[in-house]
C-alpha cells in the first residue's frame, strides 16, 4: 500500500454519501402515564410513572409478592420517522416492555407488558376507553396497539423541524432523496414496588378516579402488588439526503 500511496496517480473519485443537513437529540419519556388531578379530576398534560399491579406469585396457599425489578428491557420495537408538511417529523416508537422480577421466596419471573397488564380488559392498564391514547400536550401520544392479537406500546411525538439543530433549507424537501434514521441510543428505566393492590377493578391495571372500586375487585385472590414504571430513552433523529461528492484520491482495488 504504500507504494501504491507513493507511486500511485492520483484521480477524481466520485463517492455515493448521505449528506446529514440537520439532528434531533433529546431524552425522551416513552412509558408514562396521564396524571389526573383538580377537583373534579381530569388529565393535566403532566406525566407520571405508569402504575399498575402484578398479581402475586401463589405456591400452595402461600401468596409471594413483587420483591424487586432485576431488569428492564425493550423488546420487539419499531422505530420510524415521517416528514409532515415540511414542517415538523412525527417520530413513532413501538415496543414490549419485558420486567425480569424476583419474588418474595426469592424466586424469579417474566411479566411482559402490555400482555400482563392490559389482559382483555378494555380500560385496565392507564387506557380508559379501547384504543383512547394518553395524550401530552399537542403532539405526544401513548396507546396500546393490537388488542387481541400481539398487543404493543405505541408512542409518538411530532417535533418541530425548529428544534432540529440546524436550519433544512425549503429546496432540500424537493429532493427525492430525503429521509431520516431515528436511532434509539440508551434505555433508561425507573420503578418503584409499593404496597398491595387493594382496591381495583382491572385485571392487573390500577386507575384513581371513575371507577367502582371493589376490594380485591377481579384481581387473582391471592392479590397483586402495586408498581410504578418510566422509561426514557436517548433517541436521535438524523434528516438527510443522498449526494455525490468528487475527491481527488487513489483508489484501491477491489
Amino acid at each position: 500500500m504504500e507504494d501504491l500511496l507513493r507511486n500511485g496517480t492520483p484521480q477524481q473519485l466520485d463517492i455515493y454519501v448521505k449528506r446529514i443537513l440537520a439532528k434531533y437529540a433529546n431524552e425522551e419519556q416513552i412509558l408514562f402515564a396521564e396524571e389526573i388531578a383538580g377537583d373534579p379530576p381530569a388529565p393535566n398534560d403532566k406525566k407520571v410513572p405508569l402504575h399498575f399491579c402484578i398479581d402475586k406469585k401463589l405456591v400452595g396457599e402461600d401468596a409471594y409478592a413483587i420483591k424487586c425489578i432485576n431488569e428492564v428491557k425493550i423488546t420487539d420495537w419499531t422505530a420510524t420517522q415521517e416528514i409532515i408538511c415540511n414542517h415538523k417529523a412525527r417520530l413513532t416508537i413501538t415496543f414490549k416492555v419485558v420486567l425480569w422480577v424476583k419474588y418474595e421466596d426469592n424466586s424469579f419471573g417474566i411479566v411482559v407488558l402490555p400482555d400482563d397488564v392490559y389482559k382483555p380488559y378494555p380500560n385496565a392498564c392507564f387506557i380508559s376507553a379501547m384504543n383512547v391514547p394518553q395524550t401530552i400536550g399537542y403532539g405526544e401520544t401513548l396507546e396500546i396497539i393490537g388488542i387481541g392479537t400481539n398487543p404493543k406500546f405505541k408512542w409518538v411525538k411530532d417535533v418541530p423541524l425548529t428544534e432540529f439543530d440546524a436550519p433544512i433549507p425549503p429546496e432540500c424537501f424537493d429532493d427525492p432523496t430525503i429521509q431520516s434514521h431515528l436511532l434509539i441510543k440508551a434505555i433508561k428505566p425507573e420503578y418503584d414496588i409499593l404496597n398491595d393492590c387493594p382496591y381495583t377493578t382491572h385485571a392487573v391495571g390500577h386507575s384513581s378516579t371513575g371507577e367502582t372500586w371493589e376490594l380485591n375487585g377481579i384481581h387473582a385472590p391471592q392479590g397483586a402488588t402495586e408498581v410504578l414504571l418510566s422509561i426514557f430513552v436517548d433517541v436521535l433523529d438524523k434528516l438527510g439526503v443522498d449526494q455525490d461528492i468528487l475527491i481527488e484520491g487513489i483508489p484501491l482495488d477491489c
